[in-house]
């Protein structure tokens, strides 16, 4: 155990905060009063766990940019990286390689930590399956070029998740890694090489979670369909990090009666419609509550989303119509956000619009920690989808690279009828001079 670290934690007051250096560190730390654990691009890892205990006495832990990690025993899927026995656990930006106990949906997950998908032909499409357990809803992304994955959200229980190349050059080395992102961020390395010579790939299995013994000790029964009970987001809550700068934080609840909104609200979807940029929908007469949700890949800067209460002159009536993570309500109490782990959710009820408001607008916009190279090129994708009903509209845009800000998309008044306009453009500009043009005050 590095005791330089452990004593950071043993020495801070209750409520402090305790900055790391960056570089990895061997445990196991035990967290014993509450406090602000903020990394720098730290890991904590340990040959077996868990790596961080959190004391049931510590109460409020709030933990930001740190990697925790078990490098022993890799195919035990029973290995614990993080011991959390406190009344609350605040996440934000936190990787783990071993289970989670003590974190409602957290725990038990079981996929590996690397596959090697063998040789496959080059020039073709292959395919390959990995059979996942996830016990929380998660989105999952691929960083390898050539390689995609689908689908890109996974529900609580058994997924197959089925990786495809297209058009790989020959004697191609791949390696990278498979994002799985629930309240924290889990990673899967993948590697492989094309050849000429060899055969194609269709749906050949890299990976199966029944047949782990933990699967087949404590999962045969679980109903997949089951809404998870993990309250993913505190909307109060806050990492602090020795400033007055708001930011993003996700709260994993210990309390197993709490409901996922998210997972209900998606077992209602009966149909998907993939809109594209410019396109306008007329969203269904009869349904006026809708939902929309924001959701990002990035790089070392945090997107953030605000939403625009506009009068046919194109301005809000007041600051209040500006709606964003200082303000997440609106006056009428038409528009709220919450503020999820892998993105943000605006809940819209358009039977509470104000009369003069015409346009509801919806903007994202990047910032770092430096404030500086403020721009989408460290944001890989966008997800942009309104649930409406029983229908979910989407939009997914990878293009948007150098404004600093996005504006996404709008529901607007036309005729008596509310639609949907999928903008998806950048702007050179940032949040505080698009608050201008729309006539918000800005200090």
């Amino acid at each position: 155990m590095d005791s330089t670290i452990q004593d950071l934690f043993n020495n801070v007051s209750p409520n402090g905060i305790v900055k790391l250096p960056n570089g990895e560190f061997e445990g196991p730390f035990t967290i014993n009063k509450p406090c602000t654990i903020k990394g720098n691009s730290t890991t904590f890892w340990a040959d077996k766990g868990p790596v961080m205990i959190i004391d049931q006495n510590a109460g409020n832990v709030y933990l930001k940019n740190l990697r925790i990690e078990i490098t022993g025993a890799t195919n035990d899927f029973r290995r614990v990286a993080i011991e959390n026995n406190s009344q609350s656990i605040h996440i934000e930006n936190i990787e783990v390689d071993g289970d989670v106990k003590g974190c409602d949906g957290e725990s038990g997950w079981i996929l590996p930590k690397s596959v090697n998908v063998g040789s496959f032909a080059s020039q073709n499409i292959n395919t390959f399956t990995l059979n996942i357990f996830n016990n929380s809803d998660a989105e999952i992304v691929s960083n390898i070029n050539g390689i995609s994955v689908s689908p890109s959200y996974l529900h609580r229980g058994l997924n197959t998740v089925t990786l495809k190349t297209e058009g790989i050059k020959d004697r191609t080395c791949i390696y990278g890694e498979l994002l799985i992102k629930s309240s924290f961020v889990r990673r899967i390395y993948v590697s492989g090489r094309s050849s000429r010579d060899a055969a194609i790939s269709e749906s050949k299995t890299i990976f199966n979670a029944e047949m782990s013994p933990l699967f087949l000790e404590n999962y045969n029964s679980v109903k997949l369909s089951e809404p998870i009970s993990t309250e993913r987001v505190n909307n109060q809550g806050h990492v602090p990090d020795g400033n007055e700068n708001m930011t993003r934080a996700g709260t994993v609840s210990t309390d197993s009666q709490q409901s996922s909104t998210d997972a209900v609200q998606s077992s209602q979807i009966e149909q998907v419609i993939e809109l594209q940029r410019g396109q306008r929908i007329s969203l269904p007469k009869d349904i006026m509550n809708a939902t929309v949700r924001f959701s990002y890949q990035t790089r070392n800067v945090t997107v953030d989303t605000y939403a625009f209460q506009l009068t046919a002159l194109e301005k809000v009536a007041s600051d209040e119509g500006l709606i964003f993570f200082g303000n997440d309500t609106s006056t009428d109490g038409s528009i709220k956000l919450l503020q999820t782990a892998d993105g943000d959710r605006f809940e819209v009820d358009l039977n509470k619009n104000t009369n003069n408001i015409e346009k509801i607008r919806f903007v994202c916009s990047v910032y770092n920690d430096q404030n500086e190279h403020n721009s989408f090129t460290s944001v890989v994708c966008s997800d942009i989808s309104i649930i409406a009903g029983s229908t979910e509209y989407r939009c997914k845009i990878d293009d948007v690279k150098n404004g600093e800000s996005m504006i996404s998309v709008e529901l607007y008044m036309y005729k008596s009828e509310w639609k949907i306009r999928m903008i998806a453009s950048e702007v050179h500009k940032s949040i505080s001079n698009i608050c201008a043009d729309y006539g918000v005050t800005v200090d």
